[in-house]
C-alpha cells in the first residue's frame, strides 16, 4: 500500500533510493527488488544498508512465522538474512548499486547474535569479537560475489557497553553522519557518491 501510494506520488523518479538502519537495514536488503519491480522502467537504484547482519534459521521464520511469499523465502538459503537477501538482489537485478554501512563491533546486532546463539542478554568483549569476525566473512563474502560493493565500516564506541568494547548501532540516519569520517570520506559523502555511482570500499581494515 504505502509503495502504491509513493509510485503516485513520484510516477517519475530520476533516481531511487532504498535504504533503513536497524529493522529497517534488514528490509531494504529483503525488499529493494519489490521496489525496482514497481518502477521497471527505470534502473537508477541503489540499495543502502545500514548496520544489519543475523544468523538464524531464517527460512523457517520466513516460511512458518512470517508466512512470507516463496519470492522471499527461496532465497534465504543460509543462515545470515542480509548475505543472502544482497546476493538474491545483485542476481536478479545486477545493474542495482549496494551499499552497506556498519560499526565494526556494533552493539545491538552483538546483543542480538549472542541472544540467538545461546540465549544470553547481556554481551561481552567475547561477543563483540565474534561479531566482528562473522562480519568479516559476511563481507568477504559479499565482495566476492558483488565486486562493486560500497562499504563504509566504522568503530565509533558504544558508551553504554561498559567493558564490553561494542561500537555504536546505526550511523547512517542520524547527526553522526556528517562527522564520522573512514579512510577521509564522511558516511554523508560515502553516500552522496556511491548514489552517483562511486565505488568506495572504506573502513574494511577495521575488521
Amino acid at each position: 500500500m504505502l509503495l502504491k501510494k509513493i509510485k503516485e506520488l513520484v510516477p517519475n523518479p530520476e533516481q531511487i533510493l532504498v535504504t533503513g538502519f536497524s529493522a529497517g537495514a534488514f528490509a531494504t536488503s529483503l525488499l529493494t527488488d519489490a521496489v525496482a519491480a514497481a518502477f521497471p522502467k527505470y534502473r537508477d537504484i541503489t540499495a543502502c544498508v545500514d548496520s544489519a547482519m543475523m544468523h538464524y534459521d531464517w527460512q523457517r521464520v520466513a516460511r512458518d512465522v512470517w508466512k512470507a511469499p516463496e519470492e522471499i523465502t527461496a532465497r534465504l538459503t543460509g543462515n545470515e538474512i542480509v548475505s543472502d537477501s544482497l546476493l538474491a538482489l545483485h542476481r536478479n537485478h545486477p545493474e542495482i548499486r549496494i551499499m552497506y554501512c556498519c560499526s565494526v563491533r556494533d552493539a545491538a546486532l552483538t546483543q542480538m547474535e549472542m541472544y540467538l546463539e545461546d540465549g544470553r542478554w547481556i554481551p561481552d568483549k567475547a561477543a563483540g569479537v565474534s561479531f566482528q569476525r562473522k562480519l568479516k566473512e559476511m563481507l568477504e563474502l559479499l565482495q566476492n560475489e558483488i565486486p562493486d560493493l560500497s562499504t563504509f565500516l566504522f568503530d565509533t564506541p558504544d558508551k553504554n557497553s561498559k567493558d564490553a568494547d561494542l561500537t555504536v548501532h546505526c550511523l547512517c540516519g542520524s547527526n553522526a553522519a556528517f562527522t564520522t569520517v573512514v579512510d577521509g570520506v564522511s558516511c554523508t559523502d560515502w553516500m552522496m557518491r556511491g548514489v552517483s555511482g562511486e565505488v568506495l570500499k572504506l573502513g574494511l581494515g577495521l575488521l
